[in-house]
């Protein structure tokens, strides 16, 4: 029998603050270098998930217009 996983606090706000950052982006918020889907997270009054450093790229699995000039 499979145990229940047991989420943080954190854990489910940070859930929250991806799906209205993303959604940000559904309803039409830049990907890089913009912070305007993060921002999002500011005006819907989630500042403690807000990082302004978070800028659309995901590492190596990441693909964006930026790097073809």
């Amino acid at each position: 029998m499979k145990q229940a996983v047991h989420w943080s606090e954190y854990d489910r706000w940070t859930v929250i603050a991806t799906l209205v950052h993303e959604l940000a982006h559904v309803g039409g918020a830049p990907g890089y270098p913009s912070t305007q889907a993060e921002d999002t997270l500011l005006k819907c009054n989630l500042p403690g998930m807000h990082d302004p450093m978070i800028l659309g790229l995901m590492g190596p699995y990441a693909t964006s217009n930026h790097r073809n000039g």
